[in-house]
């Protein structure tokens, strides 16, 4: 018996400070670009992963990488021509992030909330298909924001997160509004993927919330197996707007299952 208890008590008062974590999920992405298309497209993807690390000592840092692809299409594809058939266009999503901020104290000893600043990289690059054609676009974000981070424990083995990831000035780079004009034809000329993407980021320029506006929004459910491994579910909401050159709106709902190492 009182081994028992001793064992609760180590694990109610876990001194792990740091979590690596993995994601993977379902998501729906809807995005409209003006540049490219009047139409919002709409699509499930099965193609969501993520990786996550955090360390909570006097500060609280975290890292964070995830990736997803979609694949819309306005009708069903269907063959012209004899032997052509229409595809669906390509998105690809990027995001890399690093936090730094700071725990504070709370009256509720179960709750904690940390609050910081953050850098970021947020890559989408894509394909839009238009039957014979297609039309390589981008976005691209390189900038510096705020974050807060709520979380509650219930009990031993059940914790609840919330986060809020809000970007809010940086380098925004995007296609061009007539799609090939002389400057993208100039930066895509090398035919090399790593070269053209710094030419690309090259012609972006300094954006605030004036005229790009970003959130991210996560909510995770852990249920800790024991003191180094837990496992469980999350959710999480993307929005991005951007008005210049022509509007691009984009939202992403994504549920995940998680699992997570702590030591």
């Amino acid at each position: 018996m009182a081994a028992i208890v001793c064992s609760t008590a180590v694990f109610a008062n876990d001194s792990t400070k740091n979590d690596i974590s993995l994601r993977y999920g379902i998501g729906h992405l809807g995005k409209q670009d003006l540049i490219f298309s009047p139409f919002v497209h709409n699509t499930w993807s099965a193609v969501n992963i993520g990786m996550r690390y955090e360390r909570k000592a006097k500060l609280h840092h975290y890292a964070d990488l995830s990736f997803g692809t979609y694949q819309p299409i306005l009708v069903p594809s269907y063959t012209y021509d004899d032997d052509q058939r229409t595809a669906p266009h390509y998105f690809i999503l990027v995001n890399l992030t690093y936090g730094l901020g700071k725990a504070l104290r709370l009256s509720n000893p179960k709750a904690t909330l940390s609050v910081g600043g953050n850098a970021g990289i947020n890559l989408q690059p894509s394909v839009y298909s238009f039957g014979s054609f297609s039309s390589l676009g981008y976005f691209a974000f390189i900038g510096v924001g705020a974050w807060t981070k709520f979380s509650y424990r219930f009990s031993d083995h059940h914790r609840l997160d919330a986060g809020l990831n809000l970007p809010l000035a940086g380098l925004t780079a995007r296609s061009p509004y007539l799609i090939n004009d002389d400057e993208y034809i100039e930066n895509t000329y090398s035919h090399k993927g790593f070269r053209t993407l710094m030419a690309f980021l090259g012609d972006g320029q300094f954006r605030t919330l004036n005229s790009v506006q970003q959130a991210d929004l996560h909510v995770q459910y852990t249920y800790d197996i024991n003191r180094h491994w837990g496992i469980g579910a999350a959710y999480e909401w993307q929005f991005l707007h951007a008005s210049q050159p022509a509007s691009l709106i984009a939202y992403r709902n994504i549920f995940y299952l998680t699992g997570a190492f702590k030591f």
